[in-house]
């Protein structure tokens, strides 16, 4: 896993990938948050993507697979409650 430009260590179970994410999360970090999350080991990233989620109360998690930025964009706003239905007659 690397944010803002970090290395972290090896991670050994999915708790102490969760533990290590949702640490990180909490620590303020000047530039903004950020983390990409890669999986080498042959477990269940998503399942560790599922579990940070439920522990990070505001998260929002989006399966992109297949998606366009459009449909990803319009999910988003729709999860953290923007109305666009009074844009709908303005495209």
């Amino acid at each position: 896993m690397m944010g803002n430009q970090e290395r972290s260590p090896n991670i050994t179970s999915n708790e102490d990938a969760v533990s290590l994410i949702t640490e990180w999360w909490g620590d303020e970090r000047p530039g903004g948050k950020w983390i990409h999350v890669a999986d080498t080991s042959g477990r269940n990233g998503a399942e560790v993507l599922r579990e940070v989620h439920r522990t990070i109360a505001g998260s929002v998690l989006l399966d992109a697979t297949g998606r366009t930025a459009e449909e990803l964009h319009a999910e988003i706003l729709e999860i953290l409650g923007v109305d666009l239905s009074a844009d709908a007659g303005a495209e």
